[in-house]
């Protein structure tokens, strides 16, 4: 609904109507066109609107379906799906997504091969770009972009994105990013608009259990507690909501062990290590042993124990878990919004 209110919007920051929900209406459009003419008028017309898009199908929607359909001479005609899309969607196509590109970009590209390249380097540009920003803090820059009456210059865009980003790099919610890196990101922004489409906002309790599933393989309960305890440790920060930062945080402690672990198996040192749960050694133990400079390189915000592994591959073998500039191709830990960029 938040996005529908866009649909008359021709600076519209968002598009009102996404790929899936287009694939959505053709399929029932096509359902209702009993005759197969490609047209509807009429009853279907309006059962048609109505079945799809309730109460968001007012009187004024009627009235443009209405004089779309009305020929010069007063008569009336069934109308395409095209033409109920331009009555009901009339600004839907005029603000693209600035990370596709524009129809320019596009014809400049002399092949398909040429063309999916640029797509490719259009959108790494944006990752690297981005950093750990939120869908819900890039949501806002572009919105604030697009009020600003600028012109529509997708390089402007990116270039303050990258400011966005760089800023945020030095915050608590950027350091629990720390490991992925801007492909991982973006993948999980991905994850995060699919699982929470308000963008804004932390996850609900129905979301929260649809991550449990996710991250478990799809898996069942293995009890109400197991959940519970997940969701708690989950919540580390203790405001008793998952935002981006709590989104990304255990994907980001999961890709600083796999790295530790390859780290470790490249340079050929074994660990007399109990197999199942790793060892771990809290902040006390690695300051003792080390010194307080590693804690800072091996421990992410809120983190009380780690696998030995991290400590060894950052120790012994140098593995950097530090900070990288946005834009880097390395493990990244660039800027979040208040509640995570």
């Amino acid at each position: 609904r938040g996005r529908r209110s866009y649909r008359r919007d021709p600076r519209a920051p968002v598009n009102p109507v996404t790929d899936d929900e287009m694939r959505i209406i053709e399929r029932e459009f096509h359902k209702a066109d009993k005759d197969g003419t490609g047209a509807l008028d009429g009853k279907e017309l309006h059962h048609f609107m109505k079945a799809l898009f309730g109460d968001e199908f007012g009187p004024a929607d009627e009235q443009a379906l209405l004089e779309a359909a009305t020929n010069p001479d007063g008569t009336q005609r069934a109308l395409s799906l095209d033409e109920v899309l331009e009555a009901f969607f009339p600004k839907r196509t005029l603000r693209p997504d600035p990370r596709l590109l524009t129809d320019e970009e596009a014809m400049e590209a002399t092949n398909t091969a040429d063309l999916v390249r640029r797509q490719f380097a259009k959108m790494e540009r944006f990752m690297e770009a981005s950093g750990a920003l939120s869908p819900e803090r890039l949501l806002s820059l572009h919105e604030a972009f697009i009020r600003a009456e600028i012109d529509d210059d997708d390089e402007g865009f990116i270039e303050v994105v990258r400011r966005a980003a760089q800023a945020h790099a030095r915050t608590v919610e950027a350091d629990m990013c720390r490991g992925l890196t801007y492909n991982d990101l973006e993948g999980l922004r991905c994850a995060w608009v699919k699982l929470h489409e308000g963008i804004r906002g932390p996850l609900t309790d129905v979301e929260i259990e649809r991550m449990y599933y996710l991250t478990h393989d799809q898996a069942a309960f293995v009890s109400q507690e197991h959940y519970l305890r997940w969701r708690r440790l989950l919540d580390v920060r203790k405001k008793n909501r998952v935002g981006w930062p709590e989104f990304c945080y255990p994907f980001a402690q999961r890709n600083l062990l796999r790295r530790a672990r390859h780290e470790i198996a490249q340079s050929g040192r074994t660990l007399d290590l109990m197999t199942g749960v790793p060892k771990q050694m809290n902040r006390q133990e690695v300051a003792h042993e080390h010194g307080n400079a590693f804690v800072h390189e091996i421990f992410m915000p809120f983190e009380e124990a780690v696998p030995v592994e991290r400590v060894v591959a950052t120790v012994e073998l140098g593995m950097r878990t530090g900070a990288v500039h946005v834009g880097d191709a390395g493990f990244d830990e660039s800027g979040s919004d208040d509640d995570g960029g």
